[in-house]
């Protein structure tokens, strides 16, 4: 689980004790450092539907801010790439999206996985697609070509489409070699080998960084906070891990955090991390 080390809050950026003091170590190091942030629930608010879900100007601001000083700051989202980053809407900061797919820096857009196994999500969403239960369920399935995500919040009757989802997706996970992911009322659908972790993993080492925040609030990324913490003994690197927490959080991601914050104590966590200086 997380490193003690990173439990000790220190004094704050500012002096005196602060209970973001955990970050201090990253901030002394912006220079090397990494801001990694994930979009819904963290950045964005979580809505009934993804399209309904918009970045407030002033945390997209501070995300900006947050450029000026650290190494990389990225975006690691489940959406597609080209959505996520139209949602934040900064050209400067690099997109992770797809789980650790795709990756989308001013235009350049590039996926990290192969034709063929794009081709077998296609045709699981395609199965998924005529699925007559899902439909008529009323289960919005999102094609996001590298990954397949089945949402279920909202619908008529959430714990029935759930139960559905997790049944039809576990048949497609099996049939095209694809893992099945739940998180917050959504199931993702999407090939193996590549997570947040290892596109956090690799932009850490190719980046060169030192030190790393990574604030996440839900099941995927859990997956970045374990990549962190090996970073922490095999790179000896410093490392924070950042959960947002609410009634839908798993357990599992409060056990892997850091520093476990609220969606609306976000901005100041944000604030906090750009009052840095290289």
């Amino acid at each position: 689980m997380a490193d003690t080390r990173n439990e000790q809050f220190g004094s704050g950026a500012n002096g005196g004790p602060h209970r973001f003091g955990v970050l201090d170590q990253v901030i002394g190091r912006a220079a090397a450092a990494g801001i990694f942030l994930d979009v819904d629930g963290v950045l964005a608010p979580i809505r009934p539907r993804p399209d309904e879900t918009f970045v407030p100007e002033a945390t997209r601001e501070l995300v900006r801010r947050l450029t000026e000083h650290y190494r990389l700051v990225a975006a690691v989202s489940g959406r597609a790439a080209p959505d996520a980053a139209g949602l934040l809407g900064l050209d400067e900061v690099l997109v992770v999206g797809n789980h650790g797919m795709e990756l989308l820096l001013a235009g350049e857009h590039d996926y990290l996985v192969p034709p063929e196994v794009i081709d077998r999500v296609q045709e699981a969403t395609a199965a998924l697609e005529l699925n007559p239960e899902l439909r008529a369920l009323g289960v919005r399935i999102e094609n996001k070509t590298a990954s397949v995500a089945l949402h279920t919040r909202g619908v008529p009757d959430e714990p029935r489409a759930w139960r559905a989802v997790l049944e039809a997706a576990q048949l497609q996970a099996e049939e095209r070699d694809l893992i099945m992911l739940p998180g917050r009322k959504v199931v993702d659908l999407r090939p193996t080998g590549i997570n947040k972790g290892t596109a956090v993993r690799r932009l850490f080492e190719d980046r060169q960084l030192r030190a790393a925040v990574y604030i996440g609030d839900d099941r995927t990324d859990i997956d970045a906070f374990r990549a962190l913490e090996a970073l922490r003994s095999s790179a000896n690197a410093y490392t924070v891990s950042v959960a947002v927490v609410s009634d839908e959080s798993p357990e599992d991601l409060i056990q892997w955090a850091d520093l476990e914050i609220t969606f609306d104590e976000v901005p100041e966590l944000l604030t906090y991390l750009a009052g840095a200086r290289p």
